[in-house]
């Protein structure tokens, strides 16, 4: 996660903001190994489940927009042509 943070600092983001998106890639980084998927080939389906996962366990509105954010941009420092965050 270090390199994630660094290349959203190096991406203009402050320091804070940068561990807080960590911490929510984090999060469903551990999600995806709990349901056996590959972060890689996450599709739209697996990753609005979660969505709603996090929303049923109280989410808000602002939370999961900045969870939404979060994991989009995890899959811009990926690299991945695949990127279920995106609307």
């Amino acid at each position: 996660m270090e390199k994630f943070e660094q290349y959203l600092i190096d991406n203009n983001m402050k320091w804070d903001v940068a561990k807080v998106y960590a911490r929510l890639a984090r999060h469903y980084l551990n999600w995806v190994r709990e349901n056996n998927l590959r972060v890689k080939s996450v599709k739209r389906t697996p990753f609005t489940d979660w969505i709603q996962q996090c929303r049923e366990n109280g989410n808000g509105d602002r939370t999961i927009c900045a969870k939404e954010l979060a994991i989009k941009k995890y899959y811009y420092f990926l690299g991945c042509k695949n990127n279920p965050a995106q609307s």
